[in-house]
């Protein structure tokens, strides 16, 4: 599917023919559709002469072709159909024109009775397309068609019976082919006289008609009528009229709507804009809406009073709102013009204006101020307040005045004023009431009167609120506890506190009891919200939470605690009262022991020691009564079994936080003791200060056992690579017939107290056992028994009943260096008795360790760089750090770390050290670049930390018990404070430069006075030698010291380089006198002059600052170097700048002074030369001669040389045109 275009044209190509499609375009046609479009040909009318161009004579012959061509391309399809052209005959109307355009005052006429009145000639020729001409005459016929009026907008229905046309003379016989008709036809028009035409146009045909005779009919000759159209256009014209003039009646002061006539007096349908002009009166509101302020409105559409002409309907008659409201002090009965502007809403053309007359009405209508008012007063005092009432109408009213005092309760309200009261309008009274409380007022209770104003005539009745508000006292106070009360607390516990809150002010208070303690304490309830009316009182307790004893220094014994009790109003959170007591910490006794056992076996006839640590974990520090008691195991009874030896500690003094021994033992009493007895030891720990309060009491569990280790057995290091031989402790306790038995022995489970697996060889341990037969029976150390023995039993030697036996061990341990610390077995072994062991599963058990009695401690010895002295910024160098080993065993797996803290970058590692023995040492080495110090600097103090560690920690992190932890940093061995040295030449060469710049800035200043470039070559030269200066010593603050002392060298000589502003003055001076100078323009000399010095005494100092970084600069790219060196420079160019300034200013004031010194000696010379010109001058400014001739007294003269005027300035020489402003 597609759609096609349309085109079309004439074979000949003929002038002014006109071709048109219904439709240029189809539109979507599928294949097989068709669709029917009309071509309209229209050739052009016939002309007198024909012109031959246009091929509209009769008998032409042409195609007309049509041509339809795809949207989307394609071949056209083109299609023709001839055409022939007939003879024709017509009569040319020959109306002189088609459109008529009416002026608008000639529509103005018309309402004044004066309408269009207009004759046309009508130039009536008889044409044809005829190839020969005929000598027949035509007849002609003139008529007029339907007259059709089209109205500019609405309306003009009757408008064409408005008009009267005529046209005569109807009939022109025997017209020649070619001719015109004379006497020429008129068409007469008249239009309306009686009122405005309407805007529109109106159409008159005309039509000749042709009859031809017999020769034209017999030769197929067409006669064609001819109709002319002639086109009247009537424009518009506006016109409106507004109010009649009635005067409308609004009433003072309130908003009246009025509905206000507009009238379309002009000839059609018109939009008007309406706006209030300036004749408004002043202090009324004028609007067009009623719901906002709108000085301007419009109407629109609104239909011509003419558009139905004959016809009296209003349609041409339109309402619009008017709102006003008149000035509240407007005069009763008083008139106001309002006046409206009309416009024409499209163009804005002013159409008129009109006036609305409004009239004030009378009214009567009164205010109260203030309508209601709060009067603050206390118990006892009298107050007078006013309530003003305003007539605010705008006539003279009468009103009567009354006090209510219904709800005046404990206040007496009385009226000072007039009942009666008469108010111009726009006027005040005022109106006075007396207030006064009684004692019983309260400060929540609302006491009221109310202020009465009525008028009779009007029916106004208004009232005024007074109510008097008794002023608040706020009085809370708390009876219990008492006011800076003490109350004693102990740590851990709840105290609870009782108190008692009364309100003795004149309010019911809405409050908040909040209850807080000095520390942040818990208090429950922390806040109590409550009702308490007057003169109630309320009881109520809250508990504290006292807090536990803790490790700081909190709750110490009679420290203090501030309880603070504030109670607030529930609303406005003001606080009303405050209560404050105090808690006092009681001393509190509290001990924890460390290694107190829960169980002491015994062997009969033996003694156990206790070795505890006591720490005094109370608030304070305490003297302990330590008390021994020995019960029956369960039983109240005291045991005789056990007894504590002699030398027991009885009493112990322990401070705060510190711990204390406590040492004793138990001996086991009886004689023959059974296997099944026990006992508990109660040992009490009591504060011997009866005022403190609390106890400590430990308990442990006292048994008889046959096999057990009291402790554990630390082994010698075998040096000589001998076993070492140990006993192990066991007692025959019969449970039957008390007699002497053998009993075995069993190694049933072994475990390394390392990890064995980086252990090699030379690292293993052998123990071994003296059987009943005097063999050595060596110890297989990965025997693990299960539920029954192995069978790897040993038999021991008979031991008697009660009595302690001894088992011979002999250890084996590795020989030196293969000592590691902490290295050692726990060995499980299994005492059989031979008549109780039941196949070996009945069995004492005990885990007995063996621990080699050594220790590693390496220890940093030694650090620092490779050569301290030249520890330099920005160059790689190494630094080192000797570790030794001050232990009695080897240390493994050591490694080293280096922190300068940023100010030096480590640029690699060293590797982890696997064995240090026992007094070997170490040296760990890394390769280090100290980082670039501030510019400024000399040197600079840094920290270099070295710390040890290794991944194979032996016990508690370190790397065994008896490692010192502090030698393992630098800082627990007062190592590691380097100095970092700021880049420096070599000291030869930055001495030998450094005297040479001084040698030849001092020379090249003393030959100044030949030149003042030898001055500038004198300041380079000192400059550069300040530069190698900084370089000569590493002291502290030496290079700030430098830098200060090269600016204030550089200032002095700045300061003595300025000499050639003293010649440019001099020769500034001559010309002031009028002599020759030197210089043209002598300020912008010193200008230059001031710009080039301050240039190239700068210029110095940045080689000075290159000397001092050196090359390549050492310069850290922080900020405040950055920073610190601009303004260094800056600073030392504003110095300079500055001084090359001021000297300017003092010589330019100095020759200033001395040049007026000068001249003025002249003009004195100059006056005293002419005695009689002096008189005359001093004459001139005031001098009273007579004063000085006459003989008055000593304070007449006095008083006359004061009141001397005294002589003018001569402004052309003052100084002050020497100095030069640079702003």
């Amino acid at each position: 599917p597609t759609s096609f275009t349309l085109d079309a044209g004439i074979s000949t190509n003929p002038l002014n023919w006109d071709l048109s499609f219904s439709s240029t375009t189809t539109g979507t046609l599928f294949p097989q559709q068709s669709v029917n479009i009309t071509l309209t040909v229209t050739p052009p009318i016939i002309k007198n002469p024909i012109n031959s161009a246009e091929y509209n004579t009769a008998g032409d012959a042409m195609s007309v072709w049509a041509q339809a061509s795809a949207v989307g391309g394609g071949i056209p399809a083109v299609n023709s159909t001839p055409v022939r052209i007939l003879p024709v005959i017509i009569v040319d109307p020959g109306l002189p024109t088609e459109n008529i355009e009416m002026t608008p005052a000639q529509v103005l006429e018309a309402q004044q009775g004066s309408g269009l009145d207009m004759m046309l000639g009508l130039d009536v020729e008889v044409r044809h397309n005829l190839r020969t001409e005929l000598t027949e005459t035509v007849n002609a016929t003139l008529s007029l068609g339907p007259v059709v009026f089209e109205s500019a907008s609405t309306g003009g229905f009757n408008e064409t019976n408005r008009w009267s046309l005529g046209l005569a003379p109807t009939l022109l016989p025997n017209l020649t082919l070619g001719d015109t008709a004379q006497p020429a036809p008129y068409l007469t028009i008249q239009g309306p006289a009686d009122d405005y035409p309407v805007a529109g146009t109106l159409t008159v045909p005309v039509k000749a008609t042709p009859t031809l005779g017999s020769a034209h009919t017999s030769a197929n000759v067409i006669p064609s009528p001819v109709t002319q159209t002639l086109t009247i256009t009537i424009p518009t014209v506006l016109g409106a009229i507004g109010h009649n003039g009635t005067v409308l009646d609004a009433m003072v002061g309130e908003e009246t709507s009025f509905g206000i006539d507009l009238a379309n007096v002009g000839n059609n349908m018109t939009s008007y804009r309406l706006v209030l002009n300036d004749q408004v009166p002043d202090g009324w509101d004028v609007s067009f809406s009623t719901s906002n302020i709108m000085p301007s409105t419009t109407v629109l559409n609104v239909p011509a009073d003419v558009a139905n002409h004959a016809n009296n309907s209003t349609e041409h008659i339109v309402k619009f709102p008017m709102v006003v409201t008149t000035d509240p002090n407007a005069p009763a009965n008083s008139v106001g013009n309002i006046g409206v502007d009309v416009f024409e809403v499209g163009t804005g053309v002013y159409i008129t204006s009109f006036v609305v007359p409004v009239r004030v009405g009378e009214k009567v209508n009164a205010s109260l101020s203030p309508p209601s008012q709060t009067v603050n007063l206390s118990i006892g005092e009298t107050i007078t307040t006013s309530v003003v009432i305003s007539n605010d109408g705008n006539t003279p009213a009468t009103f009567a005045v009354a006090l209510d005092t219904t709800n005046a309760g404990e206040i007496d309200f009385t009226l000072m004023t007039p009942t009666i009261v008469e108010i111009g309008a726009g006027f005040e009274s005022t109106v006075r009431v007396e207030l006064k409380a009684n004692s019983g007022a309260l400060a929540a209770a609302n006491y009221l009167a109310t202020v009465l104003v009525t008028n009779a005539d009007s029916d106004i009745s208004l009232s005024a609120n007074i109510l008097g508000n008794i002023s608040i006292n706020n009085d809370m106070r708390f009876t219990a506890p008492a006011s800076n009360a003490q109350f004693g607390v102990k740590p851990g516990e709840v105290f609870t506190v009782d108190y008692t809150l009364i309100n003795r002010g004149n309010l019911v208070e809405n409050i908040i009891i909040e209850t807080s303690v000095e520390g942040g304490w818990t208090v429950t309830p922390a806040n109590v919200p409550l009702q308490l009316g007057v003169n109630e009182s309320t009881s109520g307790s809250f508990d504290v939470d006292v807090p536990a004893l803790s490790d700081d220094d909190a709750m110490l014994s009679g420290e203090e605690y501030t309880v603070t009790m504030n109670v607030t109003n529930q609303t406005t959170r003001e606080l009303l009262t405050t209560h404050v007591f105090r808690l006092s910490v009681d001393p509190m006794f509290e001990v924890e022991v460390e290694g107190w056992p829960s169980t002491m076996d015994f062997l009969p006839g033996t003694d156990r020691s206790w070795d505890v640590t006591v720490k005094n974990t109370g608030n304070t520090d305490v003297s302990v009564a330590v008390n021994y008691t020995i019960l029956q195991a369960g039983l109240t009874v005291t045991s005789d079994d056990w007894q504590v030896s002699p030398g027991a500690d009885s009493t112990l003094s322990i401070q705060r936080g510190e711990t204390v021994d406590l040492e004793f033992s138990l001996r086991q009493n009886g004689a023959q003791p059974a296997l099944t007895l026990k006992a508990n030891l109660v040992v009490t720990l009591e504060p011997t200060d009866v005022n403190m309060q609390g106890s400590a009491e430990y308990i442990t569990l006292l048994q008889m056992n046959r096999f057990f280790q009291p402790n554990e057995q630390l082994v010698a290091k075998n040096d000589d690579g001998d076993g070492e031989g140990y006993e192990i402790e066991y007692a025959h306790i019969p449970t039957g017939p008390e007699q002497a038995v053998a009993y075995e022995l069993e190694l049933c489970g072994a475990t390394r107290l390392l990890n064995p697996s980086p252990i090699g060889d030379e690292y293993n341990w052998s123990f071994s056992i003296i059987d009943s037969n005097d063999a050595v029976q060596t110890l297989d150390l990965t025997a693990v028994c299960g539920s029954t023995s192995l069978g790897n039993r040993i038999t021991l030697d008979t031991a008697q009943p009660y009595r302690v036996e001894i088992i011979d061990i002999t250890v084996d341990s590795p020989v030196p260096p293969a000592v590691l610390p902490n290295d050692g077995w726990d060995l499980e072994f299994r005492l059989y008795h031979p008549d109780e062991h039941n196949n070996y599963t009945v069995y004492h058990d005990a885990v007995f360790r063996y621990r080699l009695d050594v220790y590693a401690d390496p220890a940093i010895q030694s650090q620092g760089p490779e050569n301290p002295e030249a520890f330099y910024e920005g160059q790689e160098t190494t630094y080192s750090v000797i570790v030794k080993n001050y232990g009695t065993a080897r240390a493994d797996y050591i490694t080293a770390s280096l922190d300068c803290h940023g100010d030096v970058d480590i640029l690699d590692q060293p590797g982890m050290l696997d064995v240090l023995n026992e007094s070997a040492e170490h040296t760990f080495t890394w390769t280090v670049r100290p980082k670039v110090i501030d510019w400024w600097e000399v040197k600079k103090e840094i920290t270099c930390d070295a710390s040890l560690s290794s991944p194979m920690f032996l016990l508690d992190g370190e790397f065994s018990s008896g490692n010192d932890a502090k030698n393992d940093n630098s800082q627990g061995v007062g190592l590691g404070q380097e100095t970092v040295y700021s880049w420096s030449p070599d000291l030869s060469i930055v001495f030998v430069a450094c005297v040479v710049a001084g040698l030849l800035s001092i020379i090249f200043v003393r030959l100044s006075s030949q030149s003042e470039k030898w001055q500038l070559g004198g300041v380079y030269a000192g400059v550069l030698a300040f530069g190698f200066a900084f370089h000569l010593f590493n002291v502290q603050y030496y290079g700030p010291a430098v830098l200060l002392l090269c600016v204030a060298y550089l200032w002095r000589m700045t300061w003595k380089s300025s000499d050639e502003f003293r010649l440019i003055h001099e020769d500034y001076q001559r010309a002031r006198k009028g002599t020759s100078t030197v210089y043209s323009d002598h300020f912008e000399a010193l200008k230059d002059s001031r710009r080039q010095l301050t240039i190239i005494l700068s210029i110095p100092v940045l080689g000075m600052l290159a000397i001092v970084l050196g090359l390549p600069p050492q310069l850290s790219t922080a900020s405040n170097n950055l920073v610190a060196m601009a303004g260094y420079f800056f600073l030392t160019m504003f110095g300079v700048w500055y001084l090359l300034r001021r000297s300017d200013k003092m010589y330019g004031n100095l020759y200033g002074r001395m040049t007026d010194a000068e001249i003025r000696s002249i003009r004195i010379e100059r006056d005293l030369a002419d005695p009689a010109r002096l008189l005359n001058d001093l004459a001139d400014d005031g001098l009273d001669f007579t004063a000085i001739l006459s003989e008055g007294t000593p304070s007449a003269s006095s008083s006359g040389l004061d009141s001397e005027k005294q002589p003018a300035t001569d402004l052309e020489f003052s100084s002050s045109t020497e100095v030069e402003n640079d702003d």
